[in-house]
Formats: C-alpha cells, sequence, structure tokens
C-alpha cells in the first residue's frame, strides 16, 4: 500500500518544461499545460524505489526479457510511468474474504 502512495507523489511532482527542447512551429509552444500528453519516464532507480523491486530484479528481467516493459536509448534504460502502474495492478491480489464483504 505504501508504494502506491509513493507512486501517486512519483506521479504529483512530475512537472517537466520542454519548450527549449522543441523548435517553435508557429503559434504552437510546448509548456507544463500541454506536456500532459506525453508519457512521463522513470529510471531503473525510481522503479525500485515505487515497486519495492530490487535493482538487480529489474536488470535482471530486462536480461530474460520479462518484467516491465522499458525503453532503452543507448545504455539508459526507462520506464514508462503507466506501463510501471499497470504491471503492478495487473499483480493485484484480492482476498476471497475481503472481496465477499
Amino acid at each position: 500500500m505504501i508504494h502506491f502512495f509513493l507512486l501517486l507523489r512519483e506521479i504529483s511532482q512530475l512537472r517537466v518544461d520542454v519548450s527549449n527542447l522543441i523548435p517553435n512551429q508557429g503559434d504552437f509552444k510546448m509548456n507544463q499545460t500541454n506536456i500532459g500528453n506525453f508519457p512521463k519516464y522513470l529510471n531503473e532507480n525510481k522503479v525500485s524505489e515505487i515497486t519495492g523491486r530490487a535493482l538487480q530484479t529489474l536488470r535482471n528481467d530486462r536480461f530474460n526479457g520479462m518484467g516491465i516493459p522499458y525503453v532503452k536509448f543507448g545504455r539508459s534504460v526507462r520506464y514508462s510511468l503507466a506501463d510501471v502502474v499497470q504491471f503492478m495492478e495487473s499483480r493485484k491480489i484480492i482476498p476471497v474474504n475481503e472481496a465477499a464483504r
């Protein structure tokens, strides 16, 4: 449960201004208000912290072609925040006694 709150905190802290990264094309300018359309990416350390999985486990999963989907460019590895949430939610177990209430 605490990992879920860490994940929510991580989502709320993701504010990126990429206006200096994209050339101005007409009146369109990238800013914090329209960045919400882009996927948020986390490094393996943040994913390890959020999910509670060891860093080496994430690395082993990548090597074995398992685990959370990731993006790799050069030596950098990034995980989509949406994929991390989906991975965690897909492993949710609802106890039978709690579901009957």
